[in-house]
């Protein structure tokens, strides 16, 4: 049975296939349809609980990327960042909408099964930290609530992280490398040095080495990792 939030979506499919450009909130809508599709409006609601409870936050992973690549695809969960101190006050929120939770808490990091979320504290990690300052975020208004998405320079530095990472597997950082590609092809206007400014909080890579995977990608190349005992070394290859 075809769940009932896909007549609301399929005229922005339409729309998108007809080369339109839609907003980011439209593309989080279809985004949050492929995801939940036998639970309607979870994205919605998740919105609205943040924005009631005034938690600061943000949206990253594969939503953050469908959105901000204009290409919403179906997601595995909701990726959130906020603030140690609200880790417990949101998924308490959570739990008052969507019924008792399973959640798997550790001292940074929340996991909820159903509607599967992460939701993760980003007070111990720079590049989070950095992520999460309001002059790197932008909000969309989503249903009655409003999500904060990072900047287009942002997400790609955060996804720079997860590539550059030596826990990072080789699958999640090929599919990683192709999210910052289309990202890049979805902000033409976006500047090199937008990147490697926000590229320093990478601390064990140089910004000449930021500013050359950036240029690479730009150019229509691509780039490989290859782990080196404790570290990611990265090749980039011209087109």
């Amino acid at each position: 049975k075809t769940p009932p939030i896909t007549s609301d979506v399929w005229p922005l499919i339409g729309r998108k296939r007809t080369g339109e450009r839609l907003s980011l909130s439209e593309h989080l809508r279809i985004a949050d349809a492929l995801a939940f599709p036998d639970r309607p409006g979870v994205l919605q609601t998740i919105a609205e609980v943040l924005t009631d409870l005034g938690v600061e936050h943000l949206v990253v992973g594969g939503f953050a990327v469908g959105a901000l690549s204009a290409r919403p695809r179906a997601t595995e969960d909701v990726d959130l960042l906020v603030w140690q101190r609200d880790l417990g006050t949101l998924c308490d929120g959570l739990a008052a909408r969507f019924g008792p939770l399973e959640v798997d808490r550790f001292r940074s990091l929340a996991r909820v099964k159903a509607p599967a979320m992460d939701i993760v504290a980003a007070d111990a990690v720079p590049l989070r930290r950095q992520a999460m300052a309001p002059e790197n975020t932008q909000p969309v208004r989503f249903g009655a609530g409003v999500l904060r998405l990072p900047t287009a320079p942002s997400e790609i530095v955060l996804k720079l992280g997860a590539i550059l990472s030596i826990t990072r597997s080789p699958d999640d950082a090929a599919q990683d490398i192709v999210d910052v590609r289309r990202i890049l092809t979805n902000h033409p206007e976006l500047q090199v040095g937008e990147v490697v400014a926000l590229g320093r909080a990478l601390r064990t890579r140089s910004p000449k080495e930021v500013a050359l995977i950036i240029e690479t990608l730009k150019a229509g190349g691509t780039f490989a990792v290859s782990h080196q005992g404790s570290r990611v070394e990265v090749i980039c290859i011209p087109r």
